[in-house]
């Protein structure tokens, strides 16, 4: 969803957030290993440690951004004036100081299951770095005091290392005393204590109350139509302002916030821990502006051509009638989402999941009925236009729709297996403005309502099984059923599935999952049919019945060795598919359409390596087939057509490269090709997608970042048109492109002073070729979009705990086409924050 308001307004809190960062150090210079870093029980001195991220694959720094994919290894100098560091994917340096042996309760370091935390209460920016640490060796360390002065440094592994044995002890100490313990050579007792799990989330430090917040005033120009420049956003000068608190005793922790964008959108955010439970709570509130259909290409109701209507069967005319001429439609839209969460005793825990969304305001209820006999309809001239019609009628209509859902969750752990269940219960109640059209034909007459959104009430029953045996292998396992019920036609759809997996691991360096899926959906006629309904022309509901069965792998044919080949990964995969349906055959005159089954074959593939330390690559190609795809039948000429492939082809091509701690690049070119040469129907139709992104720091100051995107689709398709008696078919051509560019900056100009500044664009077209007999087909399917967006602004610090900011933005939506809904919007925001 493009949510306007929220994103600008938050995009201005995250700048005032973020400081530019200086750029990344390069590792300093890695001595020998020297002498082995502890000893064995047998006091034989060991090999260097290798410290390894295989497991977590991220690494979380408060302060900094969340690097995904770390894959290299921990290394620290070990030295009392020494600091630590991070070893990241291409050769990134990522230093935490001020962890040095010789400031008592400088650090609290322990062992645990997931591994080794190290916190450092002397660096608020730094909470802690999480890493796992691997024994290759399966021996018990001892406690070894400073057996290395002059720095450890562990070898880089040329591969992700595989999982480590968990019942293996991992023994790793430092010079200096925690908490009373000596951590000396002559230490005897191992670290990990019976109570230091516990230990981990017990705080070193009381955590005060930290609240920070940011006012500040949106001054807007606006002109053309709100529409789309303020799709989701006030097009008014309007009030900003943002709360953010955390509050913590180390104990219960709270941590909210409350923000409103403007003056039709706001958010509300709380997460709360405590020993019994956790839970999060948000809120959102935002107005949607829906887009108005004028009708275009209709004649007005009570002003028809002076013209005598045509022959039959196409004596009639297109007509409208629009009762809201002039006014806009916009929707209020408030959604709430809870999620709360008991802390794991024993065996046993639960979830209990609530949501919730209000929509309340004017819509444009369209409706047309064929063959309206006009009799109040006067021509140009004032003389009754007399005939039947299709009379197209628009009015506007109140709405009010609220959906609530609440999920409980059972999950309990029997050995290996773990089982959930959860009862997914929601409902849609509706108190709608009543809307009515007039009809005379098709055996029923008068006014009659339409555009009636049906309350409705669904539940979905889930069990999930999963487990492991024989240490290798996995299962999971998913059930469920449920129904919707439809309260206005009094009509149940009931479905029903079952997905079960299993994975094997007992070939180092493969892994191979098998799957089956079943689906199932059926529905019935309502008891009591309406007023102008028949049994003959009320056709029984379709039913699905859907199996799928498949394989997929993954396998690391170099697992194992070291060097560039270890880094190869191959995975593919192979799925067949059968849809049957029920009440699907259809009798449409001369012509009997069966379309009870559909078959698909899919098979995909995809490499992936790391060419260099600082080259990422991957390729993938996905072939499908598909088996008596559906397809329509045109009462006028009972010929038949179809937009669904019988088969695709789609191929990616995917880089990453980081040369330097100061540029990356990312790329990615897709092809997607489907065609369908069948008596149903015969058509192309080709896609193509390339995208390019960039970032650089030239100065530790200065940091730009940029993109570049460009989408094709081309269809060629012979369309049918016309009468039984004389159909005429034609190759129809489409073509859509699309063009996204963007660019963004950040400069620290001074110590307290950033700017920054964005610029986007984006470009659509679609049209279809000019054809025989339809010269004016591109004016009327002409589409041209260009959407410009602009920002900048710049942050202030007039102290320690507070600072200014000025934002500025331009957004301007040109419809070349069809101007009605172009406009532009001009917003300039002022304001201040300060943390207490």
């Amino acid at each position: 969803m493009n949510r306007t308001v929220p994103i600008a307004a938050l995009f201005c809190c995250l700048l005032w957030r973020m400081n530019v960062p200086a750029a990344v150090p390069v590792s300093q210079p890695m001595p020998d290993a020297g002498p082995a870093f502890g000893t064995r029980a047998d006091d034989a001195p060991g090999t260097p440690r290798q410290l390894s991220l295989a497991s977590a694959k991220s690494l979380s720094v408060s302060g900094f951004h969340r690097v995904a994919d770390v894959d290299q290894v921990f290394t620290g100098n070990w030295g009392a004036e020494q600091d630590w560091s991070v070893t990241l994917a291409g050769d990134y340096t990522l230093s935490v100081a001020g962890i040095a042996a010789h400031k008592p309760r400088s650090t609290e370091r322990v062992t645990n299951p997931e591994g080794l935390a190290i916190y450092d209460s002397n660096q608020p920016r730094i909470n802690s770095v999480a890493f796992e640490m691997i024994d290759e060796s399966n021996v018990a360390w001892q406690e070894a005091g400073a057996a290395n002065p002059e720095g450890f440094v562990a070898p880089l592994p040329a591969e992700d290392l595989p999982a480590p044995n968990m019942s293996d002890e991992l023994r790793l100490t430092m010079p200096g005393d925690v908490d009373g313990l000596a951590m000396g050579s002559a230490a005897s007792e191992y670290l990990p204590e019976p109570n230091l799990p516990d230990r981990i989330f017990t705080p070193m430090i009381e955590v005060p109350t930290i609240m920070s917040a940011r006012v500040g005033w949106w001054s807007v120009s606006q002109k053309g139509s709100p529409n789309k420049v303020g799709e989701y956003q006030s097009t008014k000068d309007s009030l900003f302002f943002d709360v953010d608190s955390l509050i913590s005793d180390g104990v219960q922790t709270y941590d909210f916030n409350l923000t409103q964008f403007d003056n039709d959108a706001r958010n509300g955010r709380l997460n709360f821990y405590n020993p019994l439970m956790r839970g999060n709570v948000n809120y959102q509130s935002f107005l949607r502006r829906l887009d108005r259909d004028p009708l275009d290409y209709y004649v007005d109701f009570d002003k028809q051509p002076p013209l005598p209507l045509p022959g039959p069967p196409q004596n009639y005319r297109d007509m409208k009638e629009d009762l809201a001429v002039g006014q806009d439609f916009a929707i209020r839209v408030q959604q709430l989402q809870a999620s709360f969460k008991g802390n794991r005793t024993g065996a046993f825990n639960w979830r209990l999941n609530v949501w919730g969304m209000k929509k309340t305001g004017e819509r444009q209820a369209n409706a047309m009925a064929h063959c309206f006999a006009a009799q109040n309809a006067v021509d140009t001239n004032g003389n009754p236009a007399l005939g039947p019609a299709c009379h197209q009628l628009s009015q506007q209509q109140r709405i009010d729709w609220l959906t609530a859902e609440i999920e409980p969750v059972l999950q309990a752990k029997f050995g290996n297996v773990t089982a959930e269940y959860a009862r997914t219960m929601r409902t849609l109640t509706t108190d709608d403005q009543l809307v009515t059209r007039p009809y005379d034909n098709f055996g029923f007459s008068g006014d009659q309502p339409y555009s009636v959104v049906p309350e409705n009430y669904t539940y979905i029953d889930r069990l999930r099984l999963s487990g492991t045996f024989q240490n290798n292998r996995d299962f999971y396992a998913r059930l469920f059923s449920g129904n919707t019920r439809n309260q206005f036609r009094d009509t149940d759809r009931s479905f029903s599935g079952v997905d079960i997996r299993l994975t094997d691991r007992s070939i180092a360096g493969l892994s191979v999952t098998g799957y089956v899926k079943k689906y199932n959906q059926s529905g019935n006629l309502p008891a009591v049919l309406l007023p102008f309904e028949t049994a003959t022309n009320t056709l029984a509901p379709i039913g699905y019945d859907r199996t799928s069965l498949g394989v997929t792998s993954s396998w690391q044919p170099f697992y194992g060795q070291r060097g560039p080949s270890s880094r190869w990964r191959l995975m593919g995969g192979y799925e067949y598919r059968q849809l049957d349906r029920d009440n699907a055959i259809f009798q449409e005159r001369v012509l009997t359409v069966n379309e009870d089954s559909t078959l698909s074959n899919q098979i995909f593939l995809r490499a992936s390596t790391k060419l260099t330390p600082t080259w990422n690559s991957f390729t993938g190609y996905r072939l499908t087939f598909v088996d008596s795809p559906l397809y329509g039948v045109p009462i006028g000429n009972t010929t038949t057509n179809t937009n669904l492939p019988t088969e695709t082809q789609r191929v990616e091509f995917g880089n990453t490269w980081t040369p330097t701690h100061t540029f990356m690049l990312n790329n990615l070119l897709s092809f997607h090709d489907g065609h369908h040469n069948s008596s149903i129907a015969n058509f192309d139709t080709d896609n193509s997608d390339i995208v390019l992104s960039f970032w650089y720091a030239p100065v530790p100051l200065w940091s730009f970042s940029g993109g570049l995107g460009l989408y094709s689709n081309w269809i060629d398709q012979d369309i049918t048109l016309g009468s039984k008696v004389s159909p005429l078919t034609q190759l129809w051509q489409y073509g859509g492109r699309s063009s996204v560019v963007n660019l963004g900056t950040t400069y620290a100009w001074t110590p307290q002073t950033t700017v920054s500044g964005s610029v986007d664009w984006v470009r659509g077209h679609n049209s279809f070729d000019p054809i025989s007999g339809f010269g004016d087909l591109p004016a009327l399917s002409d589409v041209i979009v260009e959407t410009t967006r602009f920002t900048t602004g710049i942050d202030h610090a007039i102290g320690p705990n507070s600072s200014v900011y000025l934002r500025y933005q331009l957004m301007d939506y040109d419809d070349k086409s069809d101007g009605f809904v172009g406009g532009t919007i001009k917003m300039l925001l002022v304001g201040m924050n300060a943390r207490f």
